[in-house]
């Protein structure tokens, strides 16, 4: 109570009540707790399960400790505990059926002591144990009055605290009706996705081999031809899928399958994937790594971050469970979340916070603190939890926060609210006004309740999710422990990191200096009163203190805050009404809430090819304010002709969409069909995905998606437009994935996953032309087992070319890029044996290496050092497995953008040939026998079984050419986990011993040998691509001061021509003289003289 004191607020009985019940529950003797803590340990549990017992007996009364304890000596019932499946939740109903069996004994002895009835009695029995408990503390017999007086008004008392529990009780009841029907709605249209597949199952496995796409003549697959759609990939090779560079994820499971060791051969060529979780195959598919490089040498933005807490009565609930098991109360997990919430978010150090809780009243604790002192302040803070909500209250407190800020940063709001507002006609309002002052403002909303999931005995939070859609944010919806909430606010920071603008350093100090500037000009011209002011640490904003709620911008440094030019007529126009469809969906006939035309509704359907269209004409009525909006388009209410007698009725509600810039003037139908052919894509699609899943997983999976309509207006005179419409369906709005990557991996994972899967399905049964994302709708479980089921709509689909551009959103290559950035397979995408980007386009660069399995053991470690690096990024690179008998080169392929590729190329090259002068003995073919390269393959094996040795002739294409040189290389020392000892001792016996014989055979067949060069049967073209294979590089002859003669390369290589390791000859044929390198083989002719 001193603690609350010192706050400085109010204190009410609640507050009191509260902490002295802490403090009561805490006053346990040592002794008690021992006897706790050694029943506990006798039980026959986990530790876990222990842990979690103790904790919740430690938390109650030492009389009900006590009984408990007594309870427990007798052995049944103790392993009658132990036997259920949540031991702690029963042992807490136990001890709740005790107190109340308690609270009876202590209602029954009040009523007889001070001469109360039965009927007294029963009623005090209906309220909550603590309820009841603390009227019969607060009854004072020897009050003013008289006992009739003081009873009648402990009567009235006792009425209203019964008023208000069955208020609680009816509202809850009123929700769980509205989830039960949300739920059946649900289940009525699973159902029609279910008939739709009976009357579709004629000629489908038909159809599933031989699906084309509209225009194209091209076959699908490496070689052509639908068989190779599902092509069985290698049961020996490694995908590692989760290998992404150091900003974009982990690298646990790619570092942890690798082991450098010898493998042996194998009879064919074997890969593994090292890929960023996929990647696009060509440039414009690998164009987000390129920005997400261009966005490294970027900072931030500065950005002003507002927490907005619900502080009423309910938020003092101790249904909050912390990480260790123990309950704590809602108000005191949010102030936690926010703690991490700020340093989580801080990404710039000129970003600043402000810190606003609302009930009846604001109070803006802190405004534009940095984050350090933000923390220092919150940790400080005691804000009391009391009153009604009123969303109002806190729109003012964001209001506020953005007037402090002199610098005029962009705001982000982060609003959290575990309840519905109690004043929703003046919070709309209030958000109008705030929306329209504020351009750039975006509000993100928290709603806190008993589950993330849908459940029967809450709401959906449909104000929030308002609240959140007018301002261009969007709501996470958490669960009733710290591990859920933190959940939530990680989901919120980072949508806001990545819509946060960037902003290049010398910007940042240009926008510093002057922000410095205009603060002390500000400063200089405060008065003494204002910086005392302040200084304070906490302001109350009454409505009384808003004076210039009709201005926006000047001194309070707002003027950046203004929508961009353009922009004000198309939204300064827009009210929303409450979001409630008993709200919306009533009064048809009323011309002040509703307007009618006649409208031809279009269905488009796809098949895999082609699409179609079926077309009939009714008359639509829809809302005139909406009452949602996304990121294009605004959300009405609407209803056909058929259902406008009985628009409350769940089948007659329907929600009407409408893009924003059709409010300054119609589109037309095509800017309104792209949305209705993505979503009959999905359709197409989301059918095949239900029949595979269940024919291969044994299981049935529930994804599918709302049936999209495009409304065009038919009658004449009547002001109609164009607009899409669908079902309008009951619970909350969840996001799974998005166009640009984003996947929900919260507390909707087991729907995320199957809704990746489903996107990676569409891409690979359209063969990489097609890819369906952004889904989002409504999630929920049915079933004995919970299963997950989808009911979605409003996605986006990616196309390649094959198809008209689906819309704005439709990020084509870039977009398929992003998603398989972020996409790990699972399960599903396994079981159906779906491809990666990288396994249906060919690479876009490829470099030879030498067919040895130290090389091959090696390369990982290479291109894992330079991948992490931006300049050498690459969407995937796909590398030998292992060696093959039948190829003594072997090809690394790389799927980047033409610079990044050719980059990462060049370096892994480097890194190659240092590892080459280690393990590798050259000899230098400077004279040849006349031999065939069938001959050259023969000697080559005999030499390689002879020796031991591992013997390869360069260049790669020297079958096409001829032999220039032969390599021979020798095993690395490995370290104690098999992998290959970069630092280690090499082992060249075997290789001298072939060197020596390889010698020795050929001087035996040197009597026929030419002169060293390219070889005499070769035309000139061959030679020209022998040299150009060797060496492409071109050299030009330079000298020194003195006028020593040197040969200088465009990448600054260079050497004498007095060196001993470059040899130069002359070339009879061509008349040219060339140049060879003892050491790795390379040569070059000289440049023909002007």
């Amino acid at each position: 109570v001193r603690q609350l004191s010192a706050t400085g607020g109010y204190i009410k009985e609640p507050m009191i009540y509260a902490e002295l019940s802490k403090a009561v529950r805490s006053c346990i003797s040592f002794e008690l707790e021992q006897r706790v803590h050694d029943w506990v340990q006798s039980l026959p549990l986990d530790l876990e399960t222990k842990d979690k017992v103790q904790s919740v007996l430690l938390g109650q009364r030492s009389e009900e400790i006590e009984y408990i304890l007594d309870e427990g000596r007798n052995s049944t019932w103790s392993s009658n505990i132990c036997k259920k499946d949540n031991p702690p939740v029963y042992l807490m109903g136990i001890i709740k059926r005790y107190r109340r069996e308690q609270q009876q004994g202590f209602v029954s002895d009040f009523c007889e002591r001070f001469g109360f009835g039965t009927e007294t009695e029963n009623k005090l029995n209906q309220l909550t144990a603590e309820k009841s408990r603390r009227l019969m503390q607060a009854w004072n017999p020897a009050g003013a009055g008289s006992q009739k007086q003081r009873q009648h008004q402990f009567l009235v008392t006792l009425e209203q605290s019964l008023n208000e529990r069955r208020q609680f009780e009816q509202d809850r009841w009123r929700r769980g009706q509205q989830e039960t029907s949300a739920v059946a709605s649900h289940a009525r249209i699973m159902d029609d996705w279910s008939n739709s597949e009976e009357d579709d199952d004629d000629d489908d496995e038909e159809e599933d081999d031989d699906v084309g796409l509209k225009g194209s003549s091209m076959s699908y697959g490496d070689t052509g031809g639908s068989s190779q759609r599902r092509r069985k990939p290698d049961e020996d090779s490694l995908v590692f899928d989760d290998w992404v560079d150091d900003q974009g994820g982990t690298t646990g499971s790619a570092r942890s399958s690798v082991p450098l060791q010898s493998r042996g051969a194998a009879s064919g060529a074997e890969f593994f994937n090292i890929a960023s979780a996929g990647g696009a195959g060509d440039a414009s598919g690998t164009a987000q790594s390129s920005t997400a490089a261009r966005a490294r040498k970027r900072q931030p933005k500065p950005t002003h971050f507002i927490l907005v807490v619900d502080t009423s009565g309910s938020m003092l609930n101790q249904d909050c469970k912390s990480e260790t098991g123990w309950a704590m109360t809602r108000l005191q997990a949010v102030l936690k979340t926010c703690h991490d919430f700020i340093t989580g978010s801080s990404m710039s150090r000129d970003d600043i916070y402000s810190f606003v809780t609302f009930n009846e009243e604001s109070v803006l604790h802190f405004s534009c603190q940095d984050a350090f002192t933000a923390c220092q302040q919150l940790e400080k803070l005691a804000p009391s939890a009391e009153k009604q909500t009123l969303f109002s209250m806190g729109i003012r407190g964001i209001e506020a926060a953005v007037k402090r800020d002199t610098k005029g940063l962009p705001a982000h709001v982060v609003f959290l609210s575990d309840g519905e507002p109690t004043d929703p006609k003046v919070y709309i309002k209030a958000l109008h006004q705030l929306m329209k002052k504020r351009a750039t403002l975006k509000i993100y909303a928290v709603g806190f309740g008993e589950s993330a999931k849908v459940n029967a005995r809450e709401g959906d939070f449909m104000y929030l999710q308002q609240l959140a859609s007018v301002g261009r944010g969007h709501f996470q919806r958490c669960g009733a422990s710290l591990n859920s909430l933190q959940g939530a606010f990680t989901a919120v920071s980072s949508t806001i990191s990545r819509t946060r603008e960037s902003t290049s350093r010398k910007s940042l100090e240009r926008h510093s200096k002057k922000n410095s500037a205009s603060e002390g000009a500000a400063m200089a011209g405060r008065t003494s009163t204002e910086m005392q002011s302040q200084s304070k640490v906490e302001d109350t904003i009454y409505e009384a203190d808003e004076e210039d709620t009709d201005g926006d911008g000047g001194e309070d440094g707002t003027a950046d805050e203004r929508a961009p030019a353009g922009s004000e007529d198309l939204f300064s126009k827009v009210e929303f009404e409450l979001p409630s469809p008993e709200s919306i969906f009533k009064d048809t006939a009323d011309p002040h809430l509703w307007k009618n035309f006649m409208s031809a509704r279009t269905s488009f359907k796809f098949d895999g090819r082609n699409f179609s269209r079926s077309c009939d004409v009714s008359r639509v009525y829809l809302r005139l304010k909406p009452f949602m909006q996304g990121g294009m388009r605004l959300v009405y209410g609407m209803v056909l002709e058929k259902g406008k007698d009985n628009p409350e009725q769940d089948e007659h509600k329907m929600c009407a969409k409408r893009q924003f810039a059709d409010l300054l003037k119609d589109h037309g139908f095509q800017a309104h069909s792209a949305f209705c052919r993505s979503t009959a894509v999905a359709q197409h699609f989301a059918q095949k995905f239900r029949k595979e899943t269940e024919r291969i997983l044994q299981r049935k999976v529930q994804l599918g998606f709302l049936d999209c309509h495009l409304y065009s207006p038919v009658g004449e005179r009547e002001d109609g437009y164009h607009f899409c419409g669908e079902a309008f369906i009951k619970g909350h709005f969840v996001k799974l994935n998005s166009n640009a990557g984003y996947v929900n991996e919260k507390e909707y994972k087991e729907h995320s996953e199957i809704a990746q899967a489903f996107s990676h399905f569409t891409y690979d049964r359209s063969h990489g032309e097609l890819l369906v994302v952004d889904l989002q709708g409504m999630c929920g479980e049915k079933g004995p087992g919970d299963e997950p089921y989808m009911v979605l709509t409003d996605p986006q689909v990616h196309s390649r070319g094959t198809f008209d551009r689906f819309g704005s959103g439709d990020l084509g290559d870039s977009g398929v890029s992003q998603f398989f950035q972020k996409h790990r397979c699972g399960p599903i995408c396994q079981a159906l044996k779906l491809r990666k980007d990288h396994d249906m386009r060919p690479p876009t660069h490829v470099l030879s290496v030498p067919a040895v399995q130290d090389v091959i053991d090696i390369l990982p470690l290479y291109l894992h050092q330079i991948r992490r690096r931006p300049e050498t990024w690459c969407s995937a690179v796909k590398l030998p497995k292992q060696v093959a008998n039948d190829r003594d080169w072997m090809e690394v392929r790389f799927w980047a953008v033409a610079k990044r590729g050719e980059k990462a190329k060049q370096e892994l090259k480097r890194e190659l040939e240092a590892f080459y002068e280690g393990s590798r003995k050259v000899l230098t073919l400077q004279t040849r026998p006349r031999w065939t390269a069938q001959q050259w393959e023969e000697k080559i094996a005999t030499w390689k079984s002879g020796s031991g040795a591992m013997i390869v002739a360069h260049p790669p294409d020297w079958r096409a050419t001829y032999p220039a040189a032969l390599w021979i290389f020798s095993p690395r020392a490995k370290t104690e986990r098999g992998q290959i000892d970069l630092r280690g001792w090499v082992d060249h016996t075997n290789a001298n011993w072939a060197l020596n014989e390889i010698k020795k055979d050929l001087e035996a067949s040197c009597s026929g040998a030419q002169e060293p060069g390219p070889s005499s049967h070769q035309s000139s073209a061959s030679v020209a691509q022998a040299g150009q294979a060797a060496e492409s590089s071109e050299w030009t002859r330079q000298s020194d001061a003195k006028g020593n003669k040197f040969w200088l390369r465009f990448d600054n290589s260079w050497f004498w021509e007095s060196d001993p390791i470059w040899q130069r000859f002359f070339d009879d044929q061509k008349n040219r003289h060339w140049w060879w390198n003892n050491d790795n083989g390379n040569w070059f002719y000289e440049p023909l003289e002007e």
